[in-house]
């Protein structure tokens, strides 16, 4: 068994634990999903042709047919550059969406957020218009809201959607079946099959 933060070897070590690696606390319902944003944004290129006609396309119409050539390739390399732009500008270490007994939370600390409780949560959603993971409070307020994008994919968005729903469900019953009050057997009741038989 690994430490779902840092990987760390956690054989021998107790079901319900802290990894002395890290500090995370582990159990046996805790996981963690790597995020990694998508490396090249659609709206990097739409912004760059929109720049590019903008900036280029009055000057083409007042320069005439003889510069169209440079003009292209002044375009293309705007094109280009936006798209590298992009590339090293989101794309970096991954991030770990981490879930646990007291909540979940992203390492680093992305979104503004360091924590949030499985006891604010109602559940978590992606938007069928936009991809965006969406966690619900009790209230029907957005506590989070996440583009699919910045998470990797839209299918790593449902699934982290898919998992916090799951494990706030698993520590909610955890967490009955640990306060339901335990039978009373005092010495003022009479335990269930004491019930003599005469003969």
């Amino acid at each position: 068994m690994l430490c779902p933060r840092c990987s760390y070897e956690l054989t021998g070590l107790p079901a319900v634990h802290t990894c002395p690696e890290c500090g995370f606390e582990y159990d046996s319902l805790s996981t963690s999903i790597t995020l990694r944003g998508r490396r090249v944004y659609l709206e990097d290129l739409i912004k760059s042709v929109v720049v590019g006609v903008a900036v280029f396309g009055p000057w083409s119409v007042r320069s005439g047919p003889a510069v169209e050539k440079e003009i292209v390739v002044v375009f293309l390399g705007i094109v280009v550059s936006s798209a590298l732009y992009g590339l090293w500008k989101r794309e970096g270490l991954p991030c770990l969406l981490l879930l646990n007994r007291r909540g979940l939370t992203f390492h680093p600390p992305s979104f503004g957020m360091t924590l949030l409780s499985w006891g604010e949560i109602r559940r978590a959603r992606c938007s069928w218009v936009t991809g965006a993971l969406c966690i619900i409070g009790h209230d029907g307020q957005t506590l989070l809201r996440c583009p699919y994008r910045t998470l990797g994919t839209l299918r790593i968005a449902k699934r982290c959607a898919a998992e916090i729903n799951r494990l706030r469900e698993g520590y909610s019953e955890a967490t009955v079946s640990r306060d339901a009050p335990s039978p009373d057997f005092s010495t003022d009741q009479e335990a269930p099959c004491s019930e003599s038989v005469r003969s």
